[in-house]
């Protein structure tokens, strides 16, 4: 358990996996920041925890330059945590502007978490600073929520749920059905 703000600063290099501000298996009591101004990173960035553990403050998530991502349309930025028993109390926040250098995400980014939850607010914001000859590409799609079905979180926590879906009206849709 930290009692404390995290920051991780990231200037420039080479990172060959995942950045979590959060903690692996334990709870930080404060908030988790993420700062990302150059270099490439060839994982994923969670603003929360790995497999299980709680913020208790807000996940902060700036990107201002670099390379995040190896192949388009894969998971790439999550403002929460990782596994299904990660949460952030607070608020998931991710701001996206190139006033440091140029910003290449290579993949989808997430508000939320990819399996835990948020219990707040999430946001995602992306600013294309006029006074810089510098760029913005975005490989995916933006979702201001979380990867994984929010019942199943729900119903870890106890709460009946359902999932609801519609199939196509086709052979595959039918398949499925039959399956």
């Amino acid at each position: 358990m930290l009692d404390a703000a995290v920051t991780i600063n990231v200037y420039g290099g080479n990172i060959g996996y995942n950045i979590f501000g959060g903690s692996n298996r334990n709870s930080i009591y404060g908030h988790s920041s993420i700062n990302i101004m150059g270099g490439t990173i060839n994982g994923k960035v969670y603003g929360g925890s790995n497999e299980k553990g709680t913020i208790t403050g807000k996940s902060q998530i700036h990107i201002s330059g670099g390379t995040i991502g190896t192949s388009n349309n894969n998971d790439v930025i999550f403002g929460g945590g990782l596994g299904s028993t990660t949460e952030v109390s607070g608020n998931s926040l991710i701001f996206i502007d190139d006033s440091s250098s140029n910003v290449n995400i290579k993949g989808i980014i997430y508000g939320g978490s990819e399996q835990g939850t948020i219990q707040m607010n999430s946001f995602v914001g992306i600013k294309d600073a006029y006074s810089t000859q510098n760029k913005i590409t975005l490989a995916g799609t933006v979702f201001g929520g979380g990867e994984a079905n929010v019942s199943v979180s729900l119903a870890n926590y106890g709460v009946e749920s359902v999932f609801v879906t519609k199939l196509p009206d086709h052979a595959i849709g039918q398949a499925a059905i039959d399956s």
